[in-house]
């Protein structure tokens, strides 16, 4: 019994060490590299409404460019099953920008779970949501440089779908 429980241990410091990268994001990871895409979000998900209408966000993204991220922030919609935005109930808003904040260095992961920021109540809604859209990307880099990724064919690059 003591030898599994070591077994399990060491299992999840591996993944959390490996930056949770499953073999599956293999492919995706090159035709991103290959593309010349800063950053790979590996997951763009949205949780169930609370007893509020408060709809959580959970992103998971890999740093692919040459430098340590300080700041990626994203601008999500949420669709929804007809294919329109949803506007939030209370900020009678289609989009919502939330902050991931690194360090985040080179060819490692971020995750929202694992992070001390949870992107809770980001939609007040009791719509479904069907799927997310990123419309603006921002990457402030620690070395003071900063990317704006705008453009819908260069960002749909760089969700994984």
């Amino acid at each position: 019994m003591k030898n599994i429980k070591v077994i399990v241990y060491l299992f999840i410091i591996t993944i959390l060490l490996n930056g949770c990268v499953s073999p599956n994001l293999d492919k995706e990871i090159s035709q991103a590299k290959l593309n010349k895409v800063p950053v790979l979000i590996t997951k763009l998900q949205n949780g169930y409404p609370n007893s509020a209408n408060g709809v959580n966000l959970h992103i998971n993204f890999i740093n692919l460019s040459n430098k340590t991220i300080k700041y990626l922030d994203l601008e999500v919609m949420a669709i929804n099953q007809v294919g329109d935005p949803i506007y939030g109930e209370i900020r009678r808003k289609k989009t919502r920008l939330v902050q991931c904040m690194g360090p985040v260095a080179k060819n490692k992961a971020w995750h929202s779970d694992f992070n001390d920021t949870w992107f809770e109540n980001v939609w007040y809604t009791s719509r479904r949501i069907v799927t997310l859209n990123v419309t603006n990307i921002l990457i402030i880099y620690m070395d003071g440089t900063i990317k704006i990724i705008d453009k819908p064919s260069l960002i749909s690059k760089m969700v994984v779908k």
